[in-house]
């Protein structure tokens, strides 16, 4: 996630097909606002096959998605309050239309979402404004959506004043580690007690010295540790935690990517797949899972700097069906964060990227 203060705005439709196969921050942006028609795709990269699963209307910034048990995505929304639900099968869902599961308004915008049990999803909402470049501290509550029942139950878990811009979210031993990107910390909420603290924090965490600083971004756990990007210094981390999230062991840094990157998913043998956001490309990094090994190889499987194929990708979560356990489905902010060629964009989309020979 970057903030901007100005873009010019173009429109276009990304057209892209694939067979499926079998397999696991937020930019501000204002100013002047430019449409065009008929604009084709630009060029797209060819590493791996792409599909687009649904792209949303122009101006809409995707900012984090989960996947359900059953196959279908929970899509967040920095433009609107909304949540929606997608499924992505072919064959269940040839059309690929979205339902709003929950609109959190007064609020503005939903984060990071991670499920903490079967089925039942924690949600990050808050005011952060897409138009005026406010991160909104204060403004930050955590929520629960239970897609067990029928429409979903939606609750409040609790309000956390003290947050400055909570981002990425993660499930850890039945609690949620919540990523505060401005205040370079991990909070900690008990969904049952409701009670949260501080029980991550280091300057591999802190922001930058930005207009609009954003230090951790993406959060993930593998195994004890909880991984995490931080998006002004373009570094993956990682650290040893207790059962209750705090650190057991030292902080490390086990990629240099001077590129912006934004959140991740990792695969079972502990490769990771980043969203980088500025160059439009989806990266595997190998050998994460080996402590000590400071630097891991660095792959582009997907997207190109110069192409809208995946513009400006947010998150990224691995498909648990047998339909489509080796698809990546990516979400994108369409560029807003960062125009392809310095003047394309188009609506936020979610696509499924084919990963079956990187697996």
């Amino acid at each position: 996630m970057r903030f901007h203060t100005s873009v010019t705005v173009l429109i276009a439709f990304l057209l892209s097909s694939s067979l499926t196969r079998f397999v696991f921050s937020i930019s501000i942006i204002h100013g002047r606002q430019e449409y065009s028609h008929g604009l084709s795709p630009l060029p797209t990269a060819n590493q791996t096959a792409v599909r687009l699963v649904h792209q949303f209307s122009n101006l809409t910034w995707i900012e984090n998605i989960a996947v359900r048990s059953n196959g279908h995505l929970l899509i967040t929304l920095l433009t609107s309050p909304d949540l929606y639900e997608l499924d992505p099968s072919l064959t269940t869902n040839p059309d690929h239309q979205p339902t709003l599961i929950h609109s959190f308004t007064p609020s503005l915008a939903v984060l990071g979402i991670a499920e903490y049990t079967h089925d039942v999803f924690a949600v990050v909402v808050g005011n952060a404004n897409y138009a005026t470049s406010d991160e909104a501290p204060g403004t930050y509550s955590v929520w629960s959506v239970d897609m067990n029942t029928s429409p979903a139950s939606v609750s409040l878990i609790s309000k956390i004043p003290e947050a400055k811009f909570l981002n990425g979210a993660a499930a850890f031993h039945g609690a949620i580690l919540l990523a505060d990107s401005a205040g370079g910390l991990v909070w900690r909420v008990d969904p049952v007690s409701r009670k949260y603290k501080v029980v991550l924090q280091s300057p591999l965490m802190a922001p930058g010295l930005g207009n609009v600083p954003l230090g951790i971004c993406g959060i993930r756990t593998y195994g004890n540790s909880v991984y995490f990007t931080n998006c002004d210094r373009g570094i993956l981390a990682r650290v040893p935690v207790n059962p209750d999230g705090s650190a057991a062991g030292p902080y490390e840094i086990v990629l240099n990517n001077d590129g912006y990157t934004d959140d991740f998913a990792i695969d079972i043998v502990g490769n990771v797949y980043l969203a980088q956001t500025d160059t439009n490309t989806v990266a595997k990094a190998s050998g994460v899972g080996k402590w000590g090994k400071k630097q891991m190889s660095l792959k582009v499987v997907a997207g190109n700097v110069n192409s809208s194929e995946i513009a400006n990708p947010t998150a990224c979560a691995f498909g648990r069906t047998r339909e489509d356990a080796n698809q990546l489905y990516v979400a994108t902010n369409g560029g807003l964060s960062a125009p392809v060629n310095g003047t394309y964009v188009e609506g936020g989309k979610i696509v499924a990227v084919d990963l079956g020979r990187y697996l």
